[in-house]
């Protein structure tokens, strides 16, 4: 669509408000007709018409999933023009109209936002506010496949660095997600998910008030949550940023901090080294495209722990040739024999030592004769002369 003359500050304002004002006057329409068949219903059912009282309910439930679909031919002009102003203003009520569920006015709205979206300055993209960037970040499913790759791009190169989890979430399936990486455009995609994710890491606080160890504590349990994967999205819980958030959480701890982990939390992150490839609804996720700096940090507070509990998972980290960064299996196959010799000598070492023979020395010099030697009870247990003085005689006891 071809943009319009650039229109007066005015003009756009005015255009702006007239839309919003048609478009809450069609809310408050679709809210009144859903709630006047809803008592219309109910009146019926109070009368005893039970036969009737199903229609009106179903028109009034009809009609509200239907609505979004069935917007009238004034606002959708309205829109229209605002997709043409060449104006960052109009950003707002595009996005709001993206998330309409109107297919036509979707298109529009996109492809304005492919173009007035790289014209948003840092300050003008966070005043957007969270419920826009939320709706720009999860709204890509029903439009066309070039329209949602160019929208893609101009909202992951603007989306705010606020700590946000949605837009974070949304990245992190990008990320992860199995693509045709040959195709120039999906490529794209890829390389500026993955520099969109560093950026939106970096201000997002996994701590949330607790102290490094129990943030460990709690981000662990979502290792285990990736594997029972559920419908992925801004929806779903932050289960696939578990792997790079503890790799930052684990350069704010100690080894002795890490040492006083419960073990169980550290079985966990130690199972976490071979989490490759879950499965979802939408798709197949490689989790080791998110984490890739996890391995690394685990393994290198390993080699400060020496915790022989990580043996097993390092064994199997090796062996499967998990796929991990070149640093992380060298220094996985560095640490391998280190802890297979600590393991070998604790292992000895709780060990309970048997004799190999009988003693040399001779009984009497002995607390307690070995069986193997002829002994007499005046050996085993020393009786005092009855005419002992001692106080701890038995004699007469």
């Amino acid at each position: 669509m071809a943009a319009i003359p650039q229109l007066s500050a005015h003009d756009v304002e005015s255009l702006i408000a007239l839309w919003n004002s048609e478009r809450e006057r069609w809310h408050d329409r679709v809210f009144a007709w859903t709630t006047l068949t809803l008592i219309t219903s109910l009146v019926v059912l109070i009368a005893g018409w039970e036969a009737f009282a199903l229609l009106p309910l179903t028109l009034s439930l009809l009609f509200y999933f239907t609505a979004p679909y069935m917007l009238p031919p004034r606002l959708e002009r309205l829109l229209r023009q605002l997709a043409a102003v060449d104006n960052p203003e109009c950003i707002g009520p595009l996005v709001d109209a993206l998330g309409q569920g109107n297919l036509r006015l979707q298109e529009a709205a996109s492809s304005a936002l492919v173009r007035l979206l790289p014209q948003l300055t840092d300050t003008e993209a966070r005043s957007l506010g969270r419920g826009r960037w939320n709706i720009l970040c999860t709204c890509f499913g029903n439009l066309p496949l070039p329209m949602q790759q160019a929208l893609y791009l101009a909202v992951l190169r603007k989306v705010p660095a606020d700590g946000n989890p949605v837009p974070l979430t949304v990245v992190a399936h990008l990320v992860a997600a199995e693509r045709s990486l040959h195709l120039p455009q999906e490529r794209l995609i890829q390389e500026e998910a993955e520099r969109c994710l560093e950026r939106l890491l970096d201000a997002f606080d996994p701590l949330a008030g607790k102290t490094p160890e129990v943030a460990i504590t709690f981000w662990s349990r979502k290792i285990v949550e990736t594997y029972y994967p559920t419908k992925a999205g801004a929806d779903e819980s932050l289960a696939i940023l578990a792997r790079p958030v503890i790799a930052r959480l684990l350069r704010l701890i100690s080894p002795e901090s890490f040492r006083q982990l419960p073990k169980s939390v550290r079985l966990v992150l130690y199972q976490g080294l071979l989490i490759d490839v879950f499965y979802s609804e939408v798709g197949r996720l490689h989790l080791s495209r998110l984490g890739a700096d996890y391995p690394v940090a685990l393994l290198r507070m390993v080699r400060k722990t020496r915790d022989v509990a990580a043996l097993p998972w390092i064994r199997n980290f090796i062996a499967e040739n998990i796929e991990a960064p070149p640093e992380a299996h060298e220094v996985a196959k560095e640490l391998l024999p280190q802890l297979e010799a600590l393991a070998k000598r604790n292992k000895e070492n709780a060990l309970l030592l048997r004799a190999g023979k009988a003693p040399e020395c001779p009984p009497e010099e002995m607390l307690r004769p070995c069986a193997s030697h002829d002994s007499s009870e005046e050996n085993l247990l020393h009786v005092p002369h009855s005419q002992s003085s001692e106080p701890n005689s038995v004699e007469g006891h």
